[in-house]
Protein backbone atom coordinates (compact mmCIF):
# COMPACT_ATOMS: atom_id res chain seq x y z
CA UNK A 1 0.00 0.00 0.00
CA UNK A 2 2.75 2.67 0.99
CA UNK A 3 3.96 1.57 -2.90
CA UNK A 4 1.01 2.29 -4.24
CA UNK A 5 0.52 6.10 -2.49
CA UNK A 6 4.41 6.85 -3.33
CA UNK A 7 3.61 6.07 -6.58
CA UNK A 8 0.70 7.46 -6.98
CA UNK A 9 1.88 11.05 -5.43
CA UNK A 10 4.52 11.18 -8.47
CA UNK A 11 2.42 10.62 -10.83
CA UNK A 12 0.12 13.18 -9.38
CA UNK A 13 3.16 15.58 -9.43
CA UNK A 14 4.42 14.39 -13.30
CA UNK A 15 0.97 15.68 -14.25
CA UNK A 16 1.27 18.76 -12.54
CA UNK A 17 4.39 19.48 -14.82
CA UNK A 18 1.64 19.26 -17.84
CA UNK A 19 3.04 19.09 -21.09
CA UNK A 20 6.82 19.41 -20.49
CA UNK A 21 6.68 15.96 -19.21
CA UNK A 22 5.01 14.33 -22.49
CA UNK A 23 7.74 11.66 -23.14
CA UNK A 24 6.68 10.04 -20.06
CA UNK A 25 3.26 8.96 -22.16
CA UNK A 26 4.36 5.86 -22.67
CA UNK A 27 5.54 4.49 -19.39
CA UNK A 28 2.30 6.11 -17.89
CA UNK A 29 -0.01 4.23 -20.37
CA UNK A 30 1.29 0.88 -19.01
CA UNK A 31 0.21 1.79 -15.72
CA UNK A 32 -3.62 1.65 -17.01
CA UNK A 33 -3.11 -1.91 -16.53
CA UNK A 34 -2.20 -1.77 -12.67
CA UNK A 35 -3.82 -3.75 -10.12
CA UNK A 36 -4.20 -0.70 -7.89
CA UNK A 37 -7.43 1.81 -9.19
CA UNK A 38 -5.76 4.31 -7.15
CA UNK A 39 -2.38 3.98 -9.26
CA UNK A 40 -4.45 3.41 -12.76
CA UNK A 41 -6.42 6.47 -11.59
CA UNK A 42 -2.88 8.93 -10.72
CA UNK A 43 -1.49 7.41 -14.13
CA UNK A 44 -4.81 8.64 -15.71
CA UNK A 45 -4.92 12.09 -14.70
CA UNK A 46 -0.81 11.84 -15.44
CA UNK A 47 -1.88 11.86 -18.89
CA UNK A 48 -4.60 14.12 -19.15
CA UNK A 49 -2.90 16.54 -17.44
CA UNK A 50 0.48 16.13 -20.28
CA UNK A 51 -2.31 15.88 -22.53
CA UNK A 52 -1.20 12.58 -23.87
CA UNK A 53 -3.56 12.14 -26.98
CA UNK A 54 -1.81 8.81 -28.26
CA UNK A 55 -3.75 7.11 -24.91
CA UNK A 56 -7.17 8.35 -25.47
CA UNK A 57 -8.08 5.08 -26.36
CA UNK A 58 -6.34 3.20 -23.54
CA UNK A 59 -7.81 5.97 -20.95
CA UNK A 60 -10.96 5.23 -22.69
CA UNK A 61 -10.47 1.72 -21.40
CA UNK A 62 -10.16 2.73 -17.42
CA UNK A 63 -13.83 4.44 -17.43
CA UNK A 64 -15.86 1.27 -17.45
CA UNK A 65 -14.19 0.85 -13.88
CA UNK A 66 -15.92 0.05 -10.95
CA UNK A 67 -14.39 2.85 -8.88
CA UNK A 68 -15.96 5.69 -8.80
CA UNK A 69 -12.90 8.11 -8.52
CA UNK A 70 -11.09 5.73 -11.31
CA UNK A 71 -14.36 5.99 -13.78
CA UNK A 72 -14.26 10.50 -13.16
CA UNK A 73 -10.59 10.96 -13.79
CA UNK A 74 -11.29 8.81 -16.72
CA UNK A 75 -14.02 10.25 -18.04
CA UNK A 76 -12.49 14.32 -17.21
CA UNK A 77 -8.76 12.73 -18.71
CA UNK A 78 -11.13 11.96 -21.89
CA UNK A 79 -12.59 15.02 -22.11
CA UNK A 80 -9.05 16.92 -21.68
CA UNK A 81 -7.91 15.12 -24.35
CA UNK A 82 -10.56 15.40 -26.79
CA UNK A 83 -11.83 19.31 -26.15
CA UNK A 84 -14.01 19.61 -28.94
CA UNK A 85 -16.07 17.05 -28.68
CA UNK A 86 -19.02 18.04 -27.52
CA UNK A 87 -19.96 14.60 -26.35
CA UNK A 88 -17.58 13.76 -23.97
CA UNK A 89 -17.80 17.04 -22.80
CA UNK A 90 -20.94 16.80 -21.81
CA UNK A 91 -20.55 13.72 -20.23
CA UNK A 92 -17.96 14.73 -18.26
CA UNK A 93 -19.98 18.10 -17.21
CA UNK A 94 -22.79 15.77 -16.17
CA UNK A 95 -20.67 13.09 -14.00
CA UNK A 96 -18.41 15.94 -12.36
CA UNK A 97 -21.23 17.56 -11.27
CA UNK A 98 -23.07 14.72 -10.05
CA UNK A 99 -19.53 13.75 -8.23
CA UNK A 100 -19.85 16.93 -5.90
CA UNK A 101 -22.57 15.29 -3.79
CA UNK A 102 -20.22 12.32 -3.36
CA UNK A 103 -19.83 11.35 -0.06
CA UNK A 104 -16.55 10.61 -0.60
CA UNK A 105 -14.88 13.89 -0.03
CA UNK A 106 -11.94 13.25 -2.37
CA UNK A 107 -14.17 12.42 -4.95
CA UNK A 108 -16.25 15.41 -4.78
CA UNK A 109 -13.11 17.64 -4.33
CA UNK A 110 -11.54 16.07 -7.52
CA UNK A 111 -14.99 16.41 -9.22
CA UNK A 112 -14.42 20.01 -8.43
CA UNK A 113 -11.18 20.65 -9.59
CA UNK A 114 -11.54 18.92 -12.84
CA UNK A 115 -14.76 20.95 -13.86
CA UNK A 116 -12.36 23.72 -13.21
CA UNK A 117 -9.62 22.46 -14.87
CA UNK A 118 -11.61 21.86 -17.66
CA UNK A 119 -12.55 24.92 -18.47
CA UNK A 120 -16.07 23.73 -19.24
CA UNK A 121 -18.72 26.42 -20.49
CA UNK A 122 -20.50 28.62 -16.97
CA UNK A 123 -23.91 27.79 -18.58
CA UNK A 124 -23.12 24.06 -19.41
CA UNK A 125 -21.73 23.49 -15.44
CA UNK A 126 -24.93 25.88 -13.46
CA UNK A 127 -27.01 24.09 -15.63
CA UNK A 128 -26.23 20.95 -14.50
CA UNK A 129 -25.05 22.43 -11.07
CA UNK A 130 -29.24 23.78 -10.43
CA UNK A 131 -30.46 20.55 -11.79
CA UNK A 132 -28.22 18.15 -9.06
CA UNK A 133 -29.35 21.23 -6.18
CA UNK A 134 -33.35 21.37 -6.97
CA UNK A 135 -33.10 17.64 -6.16
CA UNK A 136 -30.95 17.31 -3.40
CA UNK A 137 -31.26 17.10 0.01
CA UNK A 138 -29.78 19.32 2.55
CA UNK A 139 -26.96 16.76 3.16
CA UNK A 140 -26.28 16.44 0.01
CA UNK A 141 -26.30 20.29 -0.92
CA UNK A 142 -23.79 20.96 1.83
CA UNK A 143 -21.38 18.57 0.37
CA UNK A 144 -21.80 20.29 -2.95
CA UNK A 145 -20.71 23.68 -1.73
CA UNK A 146 -17.91 22.38 0.56
CA UNK A 147 -16.69 20.91 -3.13
CA UNK A 148 -17.05 23.94 -4.70
CA UNK A 149 -15.56 25.91 -1.84
CA UNK A 150 -12.46 23.96 -1.91
CA UNK A 151 -11.71 25.70 -5.20
CA UNK A 152 -10.67 28.84 -3.30
CA UNK A 153 -10.66 32.10 -5.20
CA UNK A 154 -11.83 30.51 -8.43
CA UNK A 155 -15.45 29.54 -7.40
CA UNK A 156 -16.12 33.44 -6.73
CA UNK A 157 -17.12 34.23 -10.08
CA UNK A 158 -19.63 31.27 -10.49
CA UNK A 159 -20.81 32.55 -7.00
CA UNK A 160 -21.24 36.23 -7.72
CA UNK A 161 -23.31 35.01 -10.69
CA UNK A 162 -25.42 32.99 -8.38
CA UNK A 163 -25.65 35.39 -5.76
CA UNK A 164 -27.66 37.71 -8.50
CA UNK A 165 -30.31 34.69 -8.56
CA UNK A 166 -32.85 34.79 -6.06
CA UNK A 167 -33.06 30.94 -6.29
CA UNK A 168 -29.53 30.44 -6.02
CA UNK A 169 -28.84 33.16 -3.86
CA UNK A 170 -28.50 30.78 -0.16
CA UNK A 171 -26.42 28.54 -1.95
CA UNK A 172 -23.89 30.78 -3.14
CA UNK A 173 -23.41 32.80 0.17
CA UNK A 174 -22.33 29.37 1.67
CA UNK A 175 -19.40 29.01 -0.92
Amino acid sequence: ADLCCGLGGDLIALGEIGEAAKSAGPELAKLLSDPFPAVRASAVFALGRIGDRSAAAAIATTDKADDPFLHAVSVWAQAKLNPDDARLQSQAVKLLVSSLAAEDRGLAQVAARSLADLGATNQAVERELDKLLETSDAAQAARIVRALSSLGPRVVPHAQRALKDPDRRATALQM
